[in-house]
């Protein structure tokens, strides 16, 4: 009783602004129940800490080790918000001075026999009612084999059936010693969605499910409308080739701001009604092997501000892009079958981040002149780009370019109009000249290497006054150096 007493007070004196109001009505009921040993001097003086409870959730997992299902409890936090509060209002009083009265009463019987039941009930309610009124909410949840790792048995229980699996070996195998760290990381993965998050639909914001074993999200997941960012992937190397589809609702979450899909490797469709997510400000897609194409809803996104596409193997085009008028990161990697990138990437005029990496059969890039915030170009292991795009030495904003393993790129544009260019890095191309320096007056690093038949350095190199960094090497056939 003296724990939740104790745990209530602690509660209360950081509630959002609350303090004074509510500390005052603590010492009100304290005054009722004199044989509690607790001042009013150590109430005033309580460190201030975000206040937590801890929520149970019943969850199924499978051990991957054997395959066996185990139910189990999940405790999840309560937590105030980080920010303060408000003071609390006259309408957040009314609703808890009852309360703190009937604990009041509920302390005050005490004396006359223990009632824990009553105490209990009048705590509950009030903490109850104090969460919804202080923000107090379970902010984020993950479903992960590290958070979920308890859930395995673990002692007699957890012996005895790891040592029937071992015996069901064939003679001759032995399982791969894995330590506890190996245990958390991999081997408990959720088998379904915890119904219990239904319960919790007005308060989760955050929600991260990691599994190999999950086969279906559950069209209730529409349910968790304050919800803000969410990803469903599998393990990290470990893909899921369960899950296939996605449920229509989730796509009715008009607060989702950022989402992520990983490592899913039996998604073959996104859905075209992914542009009712009009909050969203970051979609991640990666490491989805059957993937071919993206939903056209995309360029409806009007609020999307990052876009990663990742390892996307099947992907060989994408639509027209045209209206995320938002958008200032794309990045397209490990997309190995792509064969030409999207329409109306050049008028995309809120980019600052372009960066492409393996993209082994794109083969020409659109004009990019229209991006003139661009910050940041990269381009990575393009293995039959023969050209790079028109327009790229009119980027007045371009403070980074670097350019790596294009081996099919026969020659580079001029470049005398990037003159807030601060970066430029040069590696494993097959150029023989380079175009002239004159002009890149910000430039403060270069780099050229690996660039093995490139005979001359640019022109007006020893004229970069600005220049700090500068780094040669492997140029084989390089005959001259100019004055520095």
């Amino acid at each position: 009783m003296f724990k939740i007493i104790k745990e209530y007070l602690n509660t209360i004196s950081v509630l959002s602004g609350m303090e004074a109001h509510v500390t005052l009505m603590t010492f009100t009921v304290l005054a009722q129940t004199p044989h509690l040993a607790i001042s009013s001097k150590a109430t005033l003086h309580m460190e201030a800490a975000n206040a937590a409870f801890a929520v149970p959730l019943q969850v199924l997992v499978v051990d991957d080790r054997d395959g066996v299902q185990h139910h189990g409890t999940l405790q999840l936090q309560r937590c105030a918000p980080a920010a303060p509060g408000r003071p609390p209002s006259s309408a957040d009083l009314s609703r808890l001075r009852p309360l703190m009265s009937a604990l009041g009463d509920a302390l005050a019987t005490q004396e006359e026999g223990l009632d824990p039941d009553r105490l209990s009930r009048t705590y509950t309610a009030l903490m109850a009612e104090l969460q919804e009124s202080a923000g107090i909410v379970v902010h984020t949840v993950e479903l992960t084999p590290a958070t979920l790792s308890p859930v395995l048995p673990k002692g007699e229980e957890g012996d005895e059936k790891r040592n029937a699996h071992l015996a069901e070996l064939p003679e001759g195998e032995e399982e791969e010693e894995e330590g506890e760290e190996g245990v958390e990381k991999r081997n408990t993965q959720l088998a379904e969605l915890p119904e219990g998050l239904r319960a919790l639909a007005g308060e989760v914001r955050e929600l991260a499910v990691r599994s190999t074993r999950l086969a279906v999200l559950p069209g209730w997941a529409g349910e968790l409308t304050r919800l803000e960012a969410m990803e469903v992937s599998g393990v990290e190397y470990e893909p899921n080739a369960l899950l296939k589809s996605l449920p229509a609702s989730l796509w009715q979450l008009g607060t989702l701001k950022q989402l992520t899909l990983a490592w899913l490797d039996g998604l073959e469709v996104v859905p075209d009604a992914l542009f009712r997510l009009t909050s969203l400000g970051s979609l991640t897609i990666k490491w989805c092997g059957k993937l071919r194409a993206l939903p056209r809803g995309i360029s409806k996104l009007g609020a999307l501000r990052e876009l990663t596409l990742y390892g996307l193997n099947k992907l060989q085009q994408m639509p027209d892009l045209i209206g995320l008028t938002a958008l200032d990161s794309l990045t397209i990697a490990h997309c190995v079958m792509l064969r030409e990138l999207p329409r109306g990437l050049g008028k995309l005029g809120a980019l600052k981040q372009l960066t492409f990496v393996r993209s082994d059969e794109l083969q020409e890039m659109p004009d990019l002149i229209g991006l003139t915030t661009l910050d940041s170009l990269m381009m990575f292991a393009g293995r039959k780009l023969r050209a790079l795009p028109r327009g790229l030495g009119k980027l007045g904003s371009l403070k980074q370019l670097t350019l790596v393993g294009l081996d099919e790129l026969q020659e580079m544009p001029d470049l005398i109009g990037l003159g807030a260019l601060q970066q430029l890095t040069l590696e494993n191309l097959k150029l023989q000249e380079m175009p002239g320096l004159i002009g890149l007056t910000a430039l403060d690093s270069l780099t050229i290497q690996c660039c093995a038949k490139l005979k001359t350095l640019p022109r007006g190199l020893g004229k970069l006054g600005s220049l700090k960094q500068l780094f040669l090497w492997g140029l084989d056939e390089l005959q001259e150096m100019p004055d520095l």
